[in-house]
């Protein structure tokens, strides 16, 4: 019975364990996406921006 008690805390364990990666796999993916969606936008904003510059030189002509 002691073997099967500490053959079940091992895998409570271990699963605790396996736990905290898929934890934290999660919150690194989205961060990453955080940080993708930002630069995304930056980048979305200054196409913009030279687009409407683009636009305002040539009503200017």
């Amino acid at each position: 019975s002691s073997s099967s008690s500490h053959g079940i805390h091992t895998l409570l364990e271990a699963e605790k364990a396996a736990s905290e990666i898929v934890e934290q796999a999660r919150a690194y993916r989205i961060e990453h996406l955080k940080e993708a969606r930002k630069m995304a936008t930056e980048d979305i904003n200054a196409l913009q921006t030279r687009k409407n510059e683009e636009l305002a030189n040539i009503q200017k002509q």
